[in-house]
């Protein structure tokens, strides 16, 4: 009873330990799981604990990456699973990040000024621009509404990937 319960509560700690752990690059698991478009990575490692707004070594959450590579449905994933929508990455940090993307050039171009970019501003297709948009926008009249139930409808119009393979946790 209570022995098992112990075991089971010290592989939880150590799979939240290991769901957040960083490579020598900064990159947490599901940084490297956008990164690579495993949308059912990504569900595996959010349901194991993960970050879901964890920031690589430049400041990019995992929806800003989804956003800016126009991965429609993890960014749809990704807000499913609570990611904010307005986090930001300071212009400052990614002065010299290997990143491509209008957004980017226009806030490198800008020498001597200092902002903040969102995944918003890096979306990397109509698609994606759409949904983050409408998100943006449904958050704006109920702020306090939480992502998920706010942005629900704008985030059913995107299908929901298929359920993983066996041996995921779904």
């Amino acid at each position: 009873g209570l022995i098992d319960a112990l075991i089971k509560v010290q592989k939880g700690t150590e799979a939240l330990r290991k769901a957040n752990a960083r490579d020598s690059l900064g990159r947490t698991p599901l940084v490297v799981a956008v990164g690579q478009g495993h949308v059912h990575c990504v569900e595996a490692l959010v349901s194991l604990g993960a970050d879901v707004d964890a920031t690589d070594s430049a400041g990019f959450t995992p929806l800003m990456l989804a956003s800016q590579a126009g991965q429609l449905a993890m960014c749809a994933t990704l807000l499913r699973r609570g990611a904010n929508l307005h986090a930001t990455a300071i212009h400052d940090a990614i002065e010299d990040a290997p990143r491509k993307g209008k957004a980017l050039d226009r806030l490198r171009g800008s020498k001597g000024r200092s902002g903040r970019i969102t995944a918003v501003e890096l979306a990397g297709n109509g698609e994606v621009d759409r949904l983050l948009r409408d998100c943006n926008e449904a958050l704006l009249r109920d702020p306090d509404g939480g992502i998920v139930r706010v942005c629900g409808s704008v985030l059913s119009r995107v299908v929901a990937p298929p359920p993983p393979p066996p041996g995921l946790p779904p």
